[in-house]
């Protein structure tokens, strides 16, 4: 079962991570951090976009993505950038209504993750236009997450999922690509992994602009709109 949340694929997709924004990104890598989010179901780490380094204290930013019922995706390294391919015929096509791979994000700090300053995921179109973001720090006090003493959060959610809620994407879309970036703050330093998810024929090659500390706490989604459902098996 899910609790609710959103992206989707109906083509052989690509999905790549470019790291120009940032010098400490690491690619197809392990998360140094066990990846258990909640209602984990025999998913495994790998595969992941990181970044490693919020000024002077330890984090960890990993992004990554998953074929449904499947598992990580597998990454074709090449330089500071690498692709994704999910074929749609291989879908289980048990609910038409999910994109047929999800997005992974965990976010570890070396203290409570409550003591930064911001926590965000966006999502962008090509052209580097904000379609989306989510305050994970709400959405982790909004779903019961102490963040006054835990430092890892970590989920696994759809693009078709409300929570993100990409407005020019669907179920059956074949032609699109979008950045996704998970960005944290504290005391004006910033970090960011990000990757991009792509059909062919599209390309992602400009990642967006990093975000300046202070434009961080702005994010364009309400508490209200946190109708996410967590993963509880693998799908």
């Amino acid at each position: 079962m899910f609790r609710q949340t959103i992206l989707g694929l109906a083509a052989a997709v690509s999905l790549a991570a470019a790291g120009a924004a940032s010098a400490n990104l690491v690619y197809d890598a392990n998360l140094a951090t066990a990846w258990n989010p909640p209602g984990n179901n025999g998913q495994v780490n790998g595969h992941f976009v990181v970044e490693n380094q919020l000024g002077g204290t330890a984090i960890e930013l990993g992004l990554r993505a998953q074929q449904r019922r499947i598992g990580p995706i597998t990454a074709d390294a090449a330089g500071q950038s690498y692709a994704y391919t999910v074929s749609a015929g291989s879908d289980p096509g048990t609910n038409d209504t999910r994109a047929w791979w999800n997005f992974d994000w965990s976010a570890t700090y070396g203290d409570a993750i409550g003591k930064l300053d911001s926590l965000v995921l966006r999502v962008y179109d090509v052209g580097g236009t904000q379609l989306n973001s989510v305050d994970l720090l709400a959405f982790a006090t909004a779903t019961s997450i102490d963040i006054s003493t835990t430092s890892t959060i970590q989920e696994s959610w759809n693009p078709m999922f409300s929570v993100v809620g990409v407005p020019t994407f669907s179920v059956n879309s074949t032609n699109f690509a979008y950045w996704f970036t998970l960005t944290a703050s504290d005391h004006g330093d910033v970090a960011r992994s990000l990757m991009c998810v792509h059909t062919a024929g599209n390309n992602c090659e400009t990642p967006p602009p990093l975000p300046e500390p202070a434009s961080l706490a702005i994010v364009g989604l309400g508490l209200a709109a946190l109708a996410v459902t967590r993963r509880r098996k693998l799908d």
